[in-house]
């Protein structure tokens, strides 16, 4: 988890958010050095497509998750919509707090996943 990166900003807002991000607000990057997603069912539907059924762990929550993944060659690679409140993180969420207005925050967000074997 200390490794999370914002693609989308630059300089003291990067920063700032990266931090927030490995805050207890977010992630508790201090507490919780790690997430897991840990495959526990795969099955081919299609040729090179999987349907996988995992446990996605995070804050030392975990959930299990389904999705689809693409294999080409010796990769795999998918992107999973994670809904952050069912991990405990709350911050900003419009799910739990209903007067934050327009400084709500999405509860979901996207994970992409690139495996190389």
């Amino acid at each position: 988890m200390s490794t999370i990166v914002t693609t989308d900003l630059e300089g003291d807002y990067k920063n700032q958010l990266e931090g927030h991000l490995r805050s207890e607000d977010f992630f508790g990057v201090e507490k919780f050095k790690k997430a897991t997603l840990v495959f526990k069912k795969i099955k081919s539907t299609l040729k090179d497509q999987y349907i996988v059924t995992a446990d996605l762990t995070i804050k030392g929550i975990t959930k299990p998750i389904t999705f689809t993944i693409a294999v080409k060659g010796n990769s795999a690679k998918t992107v999973l919509n994670v809904d952050r409140t069912k991990y405990g993180i709350k911050y900003g969420s419009g799910s739990f707090f209903s007067d934050l207005g327009d400084k709500t925050i999405s509860d979901e967000f996207i994970l992409e996943v690139n495996l190389v074997i």
